[in-house]
């Protein structure tokens, strides 16, 4: 579904804007369709053209991310994994659906290593990233306990007993 950037009705004192409301949508107020860049075994691109003959890259399908090390100042290619985490929204994560921000699980070398993208990869055409430090791995690379384990565990922990004395 298509995103209309059209003005906003009201003026600012709060009346209607009469000149917005008597006209009809503009092709320029039309905005693009999310692409859903996604981890997938292959790459997949597509170009559009854009206002003043310009052209966007989206990226549909992603495998490699370019990453850099802020300490050491170099970038490496790898390959992507998973998505761990999207603050943007928690379904992407379930789907693996790349977007800026997102903490995602990348091989690089022989070691696995978690990442946080700093590029827009359905705008950009490409996807960056940045490693996380050591202390902020840790958080991420541990996976959470299931609801089931957690009612094992709750099983398993014994409840104190209250005296006979006590019960009515």
């Amino acid at each position: 579904m298509v995103n209309w950037d059209k003005p906003s009705l009201r003026k600012p004192s709060g009346g209607l804007n009469n000149s917005v409301n008597a006209r009809d949508k503009k092709e320029s107020e039309k905005g693009g369709v999310f692409s859903e860049t996604k981890i997938a075994p292959q790459d997949r691109k597509k170009t559009l053209s854009s206002l003043g003959g310009n052209t966007k890259i989206k990226h549909l399908l992603a495998n490699k991310v370019t990453v850099t090390d802020s300490q050491t100042k170099k970038n490496v290619v790898g390959s992507l994994i998973t998505v761990r985490q999207n603050d943007a929204n928690r379904q992407y994560a379930r789907r693996n659906i790349l977007t800026r921000g997102a903490i995602v699980e990348v091989e690089l070398g022989n070691a696995t290593r978690m990442v946080r993208i700093t590029s827009r990869p359905g705008h950009s055409g490409g996807v960056n990233a940045v490693l996380l430090a050591a202390s902020e791995e840790k958080a991420f690379s541990e996976p959470k306990a299931s609801k089931a384990a957690k009612k094992e565990a709750k099983k398993e922990t014994p409840k104190p007993k209250k005296p006979a004395s006590e019960k009515k």
